[in-house]
């Protein structure tokens, strides 16, 4: 599971595994190794909004082919209500049940038409300012639950169906049905932490020194 911020307890990907709906870490054969990459830019209060980005990309792999996926990040792969809430606790991670009733998405065979949102092309291997950026701002039935404290929002990971080899214009015209085996894309995880409001104002004011002073 891929994070983004230090934590100091070291089985927490093992307390958040059980509630994941896969377990893989080895990279599928025959497939490109496709992550995800979350970042919180803003401090975060009980009564901001939270805006998750994203970053999907291809990580080093043993192919220099590029590919194409289709894959809608809203709502069922990225969006607002895809995402797992835990609170960190004294005995542990303490997992929030949010309501999301989310059912399956169909993934039926799709012509490639002109250059459609939801088709994507993904360079080979991992270079600078490479990948896909897009954004989420979590739901207020997620904000409800977030008082003051430390939290990890983990995105659970997804199956893609749909992709193959090459770029989007040697597609063109053509079918892009389920391919096997399916793209795994593993689960990532961001450590949020909500402050009292007071706190957030008197650390974004820039201190003055006596000097300066009238």
């Amino acid at each position: 599971m891929s994070e983004t911020s230090d934590n100091s307890a070291p089985d927490i990907d093992q307390q958040i595994a059980p509630f994941l709906p896969f377990i893989e870490h080895d990279l599928r054969p025959g497939t490109p190794h496709v992550v995800i990459e979350l970042s919180l830019n803003d401090k975060l209060t009980e009564d901001s909004d939270c805006v998750v980005s994203a970053k999907i990309r291809r990580s080093r792999d043993d192919y220099e082919e590029p590919c194409v996926i289709y894959w809608n990040p809203e709502p069922f792969s990225f969006g607002p209500a895809a995402f797992l809430l835990f609170r960190h606790t004294a005995s542990g991670l303490q997992k929030i049940d949010i309501n999301n009733e989310l059912s399956g998405m169909l993934e039926p065979p799709l012509m490639l038409e002109g250059f459609r949102y939801s088709v994507w092309e993904l360079a080979a291997g991992r270079r600078a300012g490479e990948g896909l950026a897009f954004g989420a701002t979590l739901a207020e039935r997620y904000r409800r639950e977030m008082v003051v404290g430390k939290y990890e929002l983990v995105w659970p990971g997804v199956e893609i169906a749909l992709w193959d080899w090459g770029t989007k214009k040697q597609h063109l015209g053509q079918e892009l049905g389920p391919k096997s085996p399916k793209i795994w894309v593993p689960a990532a995880r961001i450590t949020l932490e909500v402050e009292e409001e007071e706190e957030v104002r008197r650390a974004g004011t820039p201190q003055i020194e006596p000097s300066e002073r009238m």
